[in-house]
């Protein structure tokens, strides 16, 4: 009986230690159970966060590409014959995108001559300003060739113009291996989809160097670090009956002679913007660390011809 009390109280004790793990592993699942979910919850929500901020960094650049479509809007223009003279014919086509580089007007160039021609545009206007650009294009006889009139964006963002409005070209028409004109066409205007948007570039903000015989020149804050050296913008707006070359000449910076070449030709009625570039090297044969002053004179010229028609004494910027 003894023994059977001894073998039951053995048996009851070892069921109550095997329940007693039992309990304690579960709980231990459990709680390791319920870590795991608040990981899975912790790292659930930070995927969340992560998502939520990649959203509104995507909308973000959304909404910026949506900007840069709305200011680089590209315009349209109706197909126009712009000179028909001589056998040579000239037909505006389009405005194409050209991508960071600008935008490319499309022409048509037809010789119906017997003679083979190279075709210049020796003035371009876009929005009333100057803009440069290197254009040639060589037909020869019976031939036709498209073009491109290369509108660069550089020279648009620094006359103000986000949209164009009205394009104003100059033709020159030479025979092969000569430089003598067989045609020059007067200004030819092309309006664009854009016509109605012109937009005030209020470049005419700064130092007031000449406004004398309805000729007006600016200079702007200058720009001691560009790519060439440093830089002067000068605005230039001819209200005279003539079209002109202005030329900025006997540079000094800081009292030293430096070598730089300035000319600007402007239309009757047009405006410019071009750069007076002091070289790197200059600034630094001379041990200019900073632009003080810079003087220059003021030489105006009929465009293609010699005779001054306005000169100045030296004029002084001051930049302390």
């Amino acid at each position: 009986m003894k023994n059977k009390l001894i073998a039951l109280t053995l048996v009851l004790s070892l069921v109550f230690s095997l329940s007693a793990c039992g309990n304690n592993e579960e709980k231990e699942k459990t709680s390791e159970n319920e870590k795991k979910t608040e990981e899975q919850e912790n790292s659930q929500k930070e995927a969340d966060k992560v998502e939520i901020e990649n959203e509104k960094e995507k909308a973000g650049e959304d909404q910026k590409k949506d900007e840069v479509k709305e200011e680089s809007v590209l315009e349209k223009i109706e197909e126009t014959v712009l000179l028909e003279q001589e056998g040579i014919k000239i037909t505006a086509l389009e405005i194409e995108d050209d991508g960071i580089l600008g935008k490319n007007l499309i022409l048509l160039l037809e010789n119906n001559s017997d003679k083979k021609y190279t075709i210049y545009v020796d003035s371009m206007v876009v929005n009333d300003f100057m803009i440069s650009d290197l254009f040639f294009g060589e037909v020869a006889a019976g031939k036709k060739a498209k073009e491109k009139v290369h509108i660069l964006s550089e020279s648009l963002k620094d006359s103000g113009i986000n949209k164009i409005a009205k394009i104003e070209l100059k033709f020159r028409v030479t025979e092969e291996n000569s430089f003598e004109s067989v045609l020059e066409s007067d200004l030819i205007s092309i309006e664009t989809s854009e016509k109605d948007s012109v937009e005030d570039s209020k470049l005419d903000e700064g130092q007031v160097v000449l406004d004398q015989n309805n000729i007006k020149i600016i200079a702007k804050e200058i720009k001691p670090d560009s790519l060439f050296g440093a830089e002067l913008p000068i605005y230039i707006e001819n209200n005279s009956d003539k079209d002109i070359s202005l030329y900025l000449e006997d540079v000094s910076v800081n009292g030293f002679m430096i070598s730089s070449l300035f000319s600007s030709d402007v239309l009757s009625g047009k405006k410019a913007l071009d750069n007076l570039t002091v070289m790197w090297d200059s600034l630094q044969e001379n041990d200019i660390e900073e632009i003080e002053e810079i003087e220059f004179v003021v030489r105006v010229r009929e465009k293609d011809k010699f005779d001054i028609i306005l000169e100045t004494e030296p004029i002084q910027l001051n930049f302390k």
